[in-house]
């Protein structure tokens, strides 16, 4: 895996910046990726006001975004 060095399976890839080279990455890396990723993009959508939610159902959502990032983070993921 090019982002934690180790030698896994890596049937992923990614793409960091505009050069035309890409990464190979292993399936919890990429876990922990897409864990930040959906939890930025649903704090920006709260941001723009696109979430049409009151303030508690909002805070659940961020709540279950977090622990999504932690449990991928520990290396739990589907």
């Amino acid at each position: 895996c090019a982002l934690s060095g180790m030698s896994r399976l890596c049937r992923h890839r990614i793409k960091l910046g505009d050069k035309g080279s890409y990464h190979f990455i292993s399936p919890s890396s990429r876990a922990r990726i897409a864990a930040v990723c959906n939890f930025f993009t649903y704090i920006r959508y709260i941001q723009q006001g696109l979430v049409r939610h009151d303030a508690e159902q909002m805070f659940w959502e961020v709540m279950r975004l977090r622990r999504e990032m932690t449990t991928a983070r520990l290396g739990f993921y589907t």
